[in-house]
């Protein structure tokens, strides 16, 4: 008998519509929106582990299942008097170490990591989470000690980790004694000021937490002592059921929290604010045909004997280069932003016709590639799938295909002289095995 399962339906099936509070997107998209994330957006998830680390420490203490009535760092307490402050750290690593040994789990807990990521808008985060994949998979600036406070000037996205980090287990908020610490720090520490002046000028949406939450609970009490106007200004993003006088219904967004960035970046897309995050796999499988095509060229042709494809292999290097730069920078959200390459690609069509001028061919080849793979954001899957992969200097064919390239080579020394020159002068001395290569440096030589 074959049992059939929907997987699908456990990673969605949370995704429940909800109307988008108008506030909300308006704050998202003016860069007011400050994102504080629980743990139900990491590793404690339900997808991830069968059971939480509250529930798997206190079945080690031989307590209830989920602990009866102590709370997380109560526990956590108990566990480090019966073992041990390092074997408690050792015990939380393994958790994470074993998660990273199954892709899949990764995968389902970064979900939210990887989906905010783009949203370029979305660059404050405050956590109380120790995992470090804000930092990995949405290129967050960590602030997690005071010295780190000096970071802050530094633009693009910044993490307030508020109970420690992974990367320095020594930071590390678990226990109670660790909690009435690190409260105490936001009272009074540069850290804590920075907050609650982070608090006070923007508006805040909780995800991850639940009604209830230990963490939340204790958050809570320390905005309603210190920021008494910020709760009324914030909501909760959760699939689940939640109450309670700090949240009344209207700001509690019941839907899982993935999917409410997921909601707030098409919104930004509908009004042209945002671009798709097709963009990267569009540029990472055209990064892969160029590559396909550089390797026949290559394949095929040595500079040593046929000069004039050193700037075939430039232009493709370009091409390349622009192309792996926009799916490195993923994580940033840079080239989600529309306004990322406004101007840019006036300044790369003015560095060719410079290269140009001082007849610097091989570099305005790699310009050329370069700034092509640039256009390819403004462009739709049919028009990049159009996209030259082959330069011939003076041809007037985009040339898409090896054929239509191999016929314009043969004719390179008359399509462009001066080019033609350039590319025997620097095939010289080349032996017949050596392989050009353009460096992601505007002022690069032929290199092997």
């Amino acid at each position: 008998m074959t049992v059939e399962m929907n997987v699908a339906c456990a990673i969605c099936g949370d995704n429940h519509p909800f109307d988008m509070p108008p506030e909300l997107l308006k704050a998202a998209l003016s860069n007011d929106l400050v994102i504080f994330a629980g743990a139900g957006v990491s590793t404690e998830s339900r997808r991830v582990f069968p059971d939480t680390l509250a529930e798997r420490t206190a079945a080690e203490l031989g307590r209830a299942p989920k602990g009866g009535d102590a709370s997380f760092p109560q526990l956590m307490s108990e566990y480090e008097s019966k073992s041990g402050r390092t074997q408690l750290l050792l015990r939380i690593r393994e958790r994470f170490d074993y998660m990273k040994g199954f892709p899949e789990l990764l995968t389902i807990a970064t979900r939210f990591h990887s989906e905010l990521a783009t949203a370029f808008f979305l660059d404050t985060i405050v956590t109380t989470n120790w995992d470090t994949y804000f930092e990995e998979y949405a290129g967050a600036t960590p602030i997690v000690i005071p010295h780190d406070y000096a970071f802050w000037s530094l633009e693009g996205r910044k993490v307030f980790k508020l109970h420690g980090s992974m990367h320095n287990l020594s930071t590390l908020v678990i226990t109670q004694r660790d909690y009435d610490r690190c409260y105490r720090r936001l009272q009074s520490g540069v850290i804590g000021s920075s907050l609650k002046h982070l608090l006070a000028t923007k508006r805040v949406v909780f995800i991850g937490y639940s009604f209830g939450d230990p963490d939340l609970d204790r958050i809570l009490r320390f905005m309603r002592q210190e920021l008494r106007d910020v709760l009324p200004r914030s909501f909760v993003v959760t699939p689940h059921d939640f109450g309670g006088r700090d949240f009344p219904p209207e700001r509690v967004l019941r839907t899982d929290g993935t999917f409410f960035i997921q909601k707030l970046k098409d919104a930004a897309i509908d009004l042209g604010l945002m671009r798709h995050d097709a963009i990267y796999s569009r540029a990472e499988r055209l990064s892969q045909r160029v590559l396909r095509a550089q390797r026949r060229v290559t394949r095929t042709y040595s500079a040593k004997a046929t000069p004039s494809v050193i700037h075939t292999l430039a232009y493709q290097d370009g091409l390349r280069d622009g192309l792996d730069r926009i799916v490195a920078l993923r994580s940033s959200g840079h080239y989600s932003n529309p306004h990322s390459t406004h101007g840019k690609l006036l300044a790369y069509e003015r560095l060719i016709r410079e290269a140009r001028r001082t007849r610097h061919y091989f570099h305005a080849a790699y310009l050329e590639g370069y700034l092509n793979g640039l256009i390819t954001l403004e462009l739709g899957e049919k028009e990049v799938a159009t996209l030259p992969l082959y330069f011939v200097w003076g041809s007037k064919l985009d040339l898409r295909t090896f054929e239509e390239f191999a016929s314009e080579l043969e004719r390179a020394s008359n399509l462009h002289k001066g080019a033609a020159r350039e590319a025997g002068r620097l095939a010289r001395d080349l032996s017949d095995d050596l392989i050009v290569y353009h460096r992601p440096f505007l002022l690069s030589e032929a290199s092997v």
